[in-house]
């Protein structure tokens, strides 16, 4: 998509050649011959299609080391422990099983170490206020911008919307996966003797902490997108 705006538009940001070419204006190349000007085109549409792509690598590989290898490691880690509970009897060696959930909360600590605050909190007011921002903006002046900025203002929302609901929504799976854990040892009438309870008594279900004494559960993403709904209408109200 970049690189079909820098064929069409080689005037509008993020292209480079108006700091070049003083005659490059209303997204046309004067005094350029016509295969000259195809040609810069081009080049411009190639440049941001690679720019593209070394923006979305950082922000794909942070996103993905920081927060979704980490969670999805725990979430299968715990499942693991939950087949072994569902499959096998309880006895003395295979009471091992539930201690690596302490590996998991170690694990999950790490996690929390990283995303300890303010990280965490400023980079999900970052992503709440340009999701906010992009919908108003639509929403407002969608008939006075031109329609390469109004597609940009789409990507940003679709960009913000997918982090939310996708790589934020992550956060969520190991305290999903370790309160199904701990529900499935107490209901087990092969592992639901009182040493098994008791150990599950000193092992709450992990959380990934955001701040304030809060933590990522699988509705904190619905309930982030529905703050972001609710400040678009209220500036759309004050408007």
């Amino acid at each position: 998509m970049c690189g079909i705006l820098g064929v069409y538009r080689p005037c509008s940001p993020p292209s480079i050649i108006p700091l070049f070419f003083g005659s490059c204006k209303n997204d046309h190349l004067h005094g350029f011959h016509v295969a000259t000007g195809i040609a810069f085109r081009l080049f411009n549409g190639v440049c941001q299609t690679c720019l593209f792509f070394i923006l979305s690598a950082v922000v794909v590989i942070t996103l993905g080391q920081v927060i979704v290898y980490p969670s999805v490691t725990v979430e299968l880690l715990v499942q693991g422990i939950q087949r072994e509970v569902i499959l096998s009897t309880l006895t003395r060696g295979n009471m091992n099983v539930l201690h690596q959930y302490r590996v998991a909360q170690v694990t999950e600590n790490l996690v929390n170490s990283v995303l300890i605050e303010p990280f965490f909190p400023v980079f999900l007011s970052f992503i709440m206020i340009g999701q906010i921002s992009s919908l108003y903006i639509i929403i407002t002046s969608w008939s006075h911008v031109s329609a390469g900025l109004m597609l940009l203002f789409v990507l940003l929302v679709v960009d913000f919307f997918s982090i939310i609901h996708m790589f934020l929504n992550s956060l969520s799976y190991s305290h999903v996966a370790s309160a199904r854990l701990i529900k499935t040892v107490k209901r087990s009438k092969k592992w639901g003797n009182m040493g098994c309870r008791k150990f599950l008594s000193l092992c709450p279900p992990l959380k990934v902490g955001i701040g304030d004494g809060k933590f990522y559960d699988k509705l904190t993403s619905l309930t982030i997108w529905q703050f972001c709904l609710d400040r678009v209408i209220n500036l759309l109200i004050i408007k």
